[in-house]
């Protein structure tokens, strides 16, 4: 089973990922955008 990122503001499952954050070429840690609610964040709970 695959685990899915859920919104810790409005509970939506409907999150993107955020890859914009890169230095130099090199990915940093991922930022996640709920496309509900608009909340970002780099840690979002999962479920499943």
């Amino acid at each position: 089973m695959v685990s899915q990122k859920i919104c810790p503001k409005c509970r939506s499952k409907d999150i993107t990922t955020d890859w914009s954050d890169t230095m130099l070429g090199k990915p940093t840690l991922s930022k996640y955008k709920c496309n509900k609610c608009g909340y970002e964040s780099r840690i979002f709970p999962e479920v499943g």
